[in-house]
């Protein structure tokens, strides 16, 4: 993949598992690509438990200081009571995956039905087609 990425435009996959851990070790080149990802079996329960958790923290209906209270402290127990966020690698990663998915530039959906196949397009640049 690290051949074939940088000269890509967008990335389509479908998997049959989606972990944080396997989509951090390629997030930097991914940071400016569509990025569509179909998952036939598993999908990381974890990573999305704190993305929902940070997008919560925004609809609070609460004055700016104490929402910016509220966010520090969910963060720092976050930030305590798991290792995603424990070296500035991974918050990094972290940070990246979280902007696509308010950017809309990272979708992540399940199949209807199991499936374990593998397969990865990628729609090449048009300088390098």
């Amino acid at each position: 993949m690290n051949g074939i990425l940088p000269k890509s435009q967008s990335l389509d996959v479908l998997v049959g598992y989606f972990y944080f851990s396997g989509y951090k070790l390629i997030s930097e080149m991914l940071m400016d690509k569509p990025v569509r990802i179909l998952v036939g079996l598993d999908i990381d329960t974890f990573i999305t438990k704190y993305v929902r958790e940070i997008d919560t923290l925004a609809d609070y209906n609460m004055s700016r200081s104490q929402l910016k209270d509220d966010y520090y402290a969910r963060f720092v127990k976050l930030f305590n009571e798991t290792d995603l966020l424990d070296s500035q690698p991974k918050l990094e990663s972290f940070k990246l995956f979280y902007n696509k998915i308010k950017a809309g530039t990272l979708e992540i959906r399940k199949t209807d039905e199991p499936c374990h196949a593998k397969m990865y397009i990628f729609d090449y640049k048009d300088e390098i087609n």
